[in-house]
């Protein structure tokens, strides 16, 4: 019966939902691109489900004397399914973070979750941070009630964890700590951005030919269809006018001008020639002068 719901469950879903769960999942897999598998060490999903919990005494505290006509006392123990408890699992690519147990015949509520449940989270991911740097992670979980009421997504609020929207049939997710690696102003605006991002939370990702800290950079004029790796200023096609990769701002050895379209005389000495003037560097033997042409 889960299958059949899961399989059907693009059938119920509007136009603007798929297209919002589509953003979705390609805004998760660009994280991917300048870490890689490493991002998934960002990413903490959580969730929460029954399972049978009860402790079963070992044999030795149910031993007891009995003489040799008596009866032996019958010890009854309870069946998988008497008691189930609600667990909560949070966990990353490094294992379990944490495994909350809610107490006998309760079930989850907003205010638990919030003080019993984020607060461990929290500190369990802090604590990983101090050994693993990292400016930004994801916290996944469902949109069941708890999740979504105001009693959980206030704390968010007033710790300044971004919560960014999704539709109604995927996890939601929260950055439980800020994008803003060197902390908000009073207005709440982000002091300095990471390299590849931009925006007053730090949540936007570099213009068309920008890079660097905050995207105040612009790509060299020289990358090839002028786009450029927004981190680290790479030029993702490749350079054109004989420059040198990755920045492509230098001119190949042995050449030089503009627009690096001139060949060092063909006397300079093995280290080329100057990239602007053109002027060798060194000459081979025998010869002199700027071009070592005499």
């Amino acid at each position: 019966m889960k299958k059949v719901f899961v399989r059907w469950i693009p059938h119920l879903m509007t136009v603007d939902q798929k297209i919002e769960r589509v953003r979705f999942a390609v805004e998760l897999l660009n994280m991917f691109e300048p870490l890689g598998l490493k991002r998934l060490f960002n990413i903490v999903p959580g969730d929460e489900t029954w399972f049978p919990f009860f402790i079963i005494p070992p044999k030795c505290l149910n031993r007891m004397w009995v003489d040799g006509q008596g009866d032996r006392p019958v010890v009854l123990r309870p069946g998988f399914q008497s008691r189930k408890r609600m667990f909560t699992v949070f966990f990353n690519s490094s294992g379990p973070l944490v495994v909350d147990i809610l107490p006998q015949d309760t079930t989850m509520t907003a205010t638990y979750y919030v003080q019993n449940v984020l607060s461990q989270v929290k500190s369990a991911i802090n604590e990983q941070r101090l050994k693993v740097s990292t400016s930004r992670t994801l916290l996944l979980h469902d949109n069941a009630c708890p999740h979504k009421a105001r009693a959980t997504t206030q704390p968010f609020r007033e710790l300044d964890i971004k919560s960014c929207p999704t539709p109604p049939t995927v996890p939601t997710w929260h950055h439980v700590f800020s994008a803003c690696p060197h902390g908000n102003s009073p207005t709440g605006v982000c002091i300095q951005c990471p390299a590849g991002k931009t925006g007053k939370q730090c949540d936007k990702d570099c213009g068309f030919g920008q890079y660097g800290v905050g995207c105040n950079k612009r790509c060299s004029a020289h990358c090839k269809k002028d786009s450029c790796h927004a981190v680290n200023g790479s030029c993702k096609s490749g350079c054109i006018h004989h420059r040198v990769m990755p920045l492509c701002t230098d001119c190949l050895s042995g050449w030089y001008g503009v627009n690096c379209s001139q060949l060092c005389s063909k006397y300079c000495g093995d280290t080329g020639c100057d990239d602007v003037t053109g002027k060798c560097l060194a000459c081979r033997k025998g010869y002199q002068g700027d071009l070592c042409l005499e």
